[in-house]
């Protein structure tokens, strides 16, 4: 009984907690049974896992990644959807990110940045046709 209590009133999770939370997340339970065993207080809730995984991302992300001044970064997002059939059928939904490095060096060999003395050499900034001019032309063929 007073191990219930003390689960009940504290804003934070036990040892107790964490070990049946990683216990179901290693057997792959179903949603329904994860949160049963939440809104009980015998395992963390989603949100708080969910959480704990982002603040372990970030804090991969500050001290192992390395952005140099030259590197281009490319945020790339995409929704995806999937059926799934059977008895209750639904829709499950999830947002894909990911991010990547473009390092000086390949922007160096697309020409897109250089040293200053191959700015001849450079991918350029305009335009390659005029848009105006191709549907000119294009009126001028189908007359």
């Amino acid at each position: 009984a007073h191990d219930v209590l003390l689960r009940c009133s504290t804003r934070y999770p036990l040892h107790f907690q964490h070990v049946i939370h990683e216990l179901l997340e290693s057997q792959q339970v179903s949603n329904h049974f994860r949160e049963l065993f939440s809104a009980m207080r015998l395992s963390l809730g989603r949100c708080t896992s969910d959480k704990k995984r982002c603040k372990a991302i970030v804090q991969y992300l500050l001290h192992e990644i390395k952005v140099r001044a030259y590197d281009f970064c490319i945020v790339m997002g995409d929704n995806l959807g999937f059926m799934v059939k059977g008895s209750d059928p639904s829709y499950v939904q999830f947002v894909l990110f990911q991010d990547m490095i473009v390092r000086e060096k390949q922007l160096m060999n697309y020409r897109i940045v250089g040293n200053e003395h191959s700015i001849a050499e450079r991918l350029s900034c305009e335009p390659s046709q005029d848009w105006f001019e191709s549907v000119e032309d294009c009126e001028d063929e189908d007359a």
